[in-house]
């Protein structure tokens, strides 16, 4: 089992929730600021992910992939935080 990628996924939900706390301070919408925290750690995270090239890591479909599924997974995440 890899347990680098497991230690990165634990890694980025630590930091979702110290970067939305910063994000509630900015903006005032707690909703908003919850979900633009997702998307931005989903972005750096697929940026991290993408061993090929990262400079231009918007060419190749994996980032792409990645981003999307992450940016689904840690706003599910923020969800189920907010209901528990």
């Amino acid at each position: 089992m890899n347990y680098r990628f497991i230690l990165q996924i634990v890694i980025i939900l630590i930091m979702n929730i110290a970067i939305s706390i910063l994000f509630q301070k900015l903006i005032p919408d707690y909703y908003l600021a919850r979900i633009l925290t997702s998307v931005a750690l989903s972005f750096a995270f697929a940026i991290i992910q993408q061993w090929e090239d990262r400079i231009h890591f918007y060419k190749y479909p994996r980032f792409w992939y990645t981003f999307f599924i992450f940016g689904i997974l840690f706003c599910l995440v923020d969800l189920i935080t907010f209901v528990f």
